[in-house]
């Protein structure tokens, strides 16, 4: 598009819109998800050894590694393997949840997941946000 001078015009895009369409790839979509449990998981690593107070030496002992390959998960430098992880979170007092989710209902519950919820006896009702209206889900036992 040109404007009145016949000058190009500078449409600014946000960051979610850059996303939304770079996710639009196959490939960056792939890239992105991986990314995303990755770090998701070294966070966790990084929180728990703080808040036990241990240095990577001190997590490295407990978990019969060396310091240089608790750098390396925590830099992303090394694809941490599933038993890797069960040990890093025994030596961090922790358990390790791993499931799939259908991405189906992935949506529904990322969308719940910042949403206010009020418990009831035997509903529990999701307020509306921007995004849209409320929702009633009924827990049966």
């Amino acid at each position: 598009m040109t404007n009145a001078n016949n000058t190009p015009e500078t449409r600014y895009v946000s960051h979610e819109e850059l996303r939304a369409k770079a996710l639009e790839n196959p490939a960056i979509l792939r890239a992105y998800r991986l990314a995303a449990a990755r770090f998701a998981v070294i966070q966790d690593i990084v929180n728990l050894r703080h808040t036990h107070g241990f240095s990577q030496s001190d997590l490295a002992k407990r978990a019969s590694t060396h310091q240089s390959r608790i750098s390396k998960i925590e830099a992303a430098d090394h694809d941490i393997r599933l038993s890797t992880l069960i040990t890093l979170a025994d030596a961090l007092d922790a358990d390790v949840d791993v499931r799939l989710i259908p991405r189906s209902t992935q949506a529904l519950f990322s969308s719940l997941f910042y949403q206010k919820v009020s418990p009831s006896s035997e509903t529990m009702t999701v307020e509306p946000t921007q995004s849209g209206p409320a929702t009633k889900i009924t827990l049966r036992s």
